[in-house]
């Protein structure tokens, strides 16, 4: 990760293959590096999420963001973009802190030769994990997204994806604990000052 940090002074972040950390020692990847960004739907994507390892992710390429599991992060980068934004807590705070070296002119890397396993989900819980992906995906989308991009999102959001998490969370799982929490993230999340 170091020796491609330095051929390049336009990467500000790069990021390794990750493997879940079980089922140990079969290697199924987490991610590689990170991944992709849609502004438009305030979606990421994993670049081979849950893949069996066999070679397909080899090769260095850019990416959107690279994940918080490990990233490696140039000192003037921190200077001139600034440390992780602690309003986000926990998810989308990678996202946002790649995307705003991105819009200062910094790339965001893979490097396949680095390699990690990561317990994933080992520091929160599903309730408590999902208030922070709600709040934080309308925290991400107020903070970055232009005009016509957040009017996408919200366009979308609450014509389609709100109706299915809504029916996924009350009807398939008859969780209302779920659908407090989902909510809540959300009110928050509109509630949370740029």
């Amino acid at each position: 990760m170091i020796e491609i940090s330095e051929n390049s002074k336009d990467i500000g972040f790069i990021g390794p293959k990750t493997y879940f950390y079980h089922p140990y020692p079969q290697k199924i990847i987490q991610i590689t590096g990170g991944g992709g960004i849609d502004l438009k739907k305030a979606k990421t994507f994993q670049r081979g999420y849950q893949e069996e390892e066999n070679g397909q992710y080899n090769d260095s390429v850019d990416i959107d963001y690279v994940g918080g599991s490990c990233v490696l992060v140039k000192t003037e980068v921190l200077d001139d973009v600034g440390l992780l934004d602690e309003r986000f807590f926990m998810y989308w705070e990678d996202t946002d802190w790649s995307y705003r070296g991105y819009k200062k002119g910094y790339r965001s890397v893979y490097q396949p030769e680095s390699i990690i396993w990561h317990k994933h989900g080992a520091s929160s819980k599903p309730y408590f994990e999902l208030y922070y992906l709600s709040r934080n995906r309308v925290f991400f989308m107020k903070k970055n997204a232009n005009t016509g991009e957040y009017r996408s999102f919200l366009f979308h959001f609450f014509t389609r994806v709100f109706w299915l998490d809504i029916w996924y969370y009350l009807i398939h799982l008859k969780d209302l604990k779920k659908v407090s929490c989902y909510l809540r993230g959300l009110k928050d999340g509109f509630k949370l000052k740029v």
